[in-house]
């Protein structure tokens, strides 16, 4: 990590002085972002600048803390559908479906070198079956 320095910037018509190690152009750009959402609060009726800073910080706090309850919520369900979609769950899945028939039955794979059509065991009736 860099060492800390000295950065100046101008927020609110205040020149502020800190020490940290994120360079110049990054806390600039906190500032601005900063003093554009007390600008808007108050375009909105705020008249004191104190409290339009105020309830600014209050705003950016509850998008923090709304971001971070969201991102483990987020990151459990990539989690949970990655698992779901796991490569041997698929391949189990596929191995175990055979193509649907039209009328919704399965039909059975052709085993090498048998004519279409052709069953691999005798096919009985019912009747054949009950007699049996």
């Amino acid at each position: 990590m860099t060492e800390p320095r000295r950065v100046e910037f101008t927020m609110l018509g205040r020149t502020l002085v800190i020490r940290t190690p994120e360079p110049r152009d990054y806390i600039v750009s906190l500032a601005k972002y900063i003093e554009e959402r007390t600008t808007t609060l108050k375009r909105s009726g705020v008249k004191d600048p104190m409290t339009a800073l105020m309830l600014a910080a209050l705003d950016i706090t509850d998008e923090l803390f709304k971001a971070r309850e969201e991102g483990p919520r987020e990151q459990a369900d990539v989690s949970r559908r990655l698992s779901a979609s796991s490569p041997s769950s698929t391949r189990r899945h596929r191995r175990s479906r055979a193509p649907r028939t039209p009328r919704g039955g399965r039909r059975r794979r052709r085993s090498a070198g048998r004519p279409p059509g052709s069953r691999p065991w005798p096919r009985t009736s019912s009747r054949a079956r009950a007699r049996a």
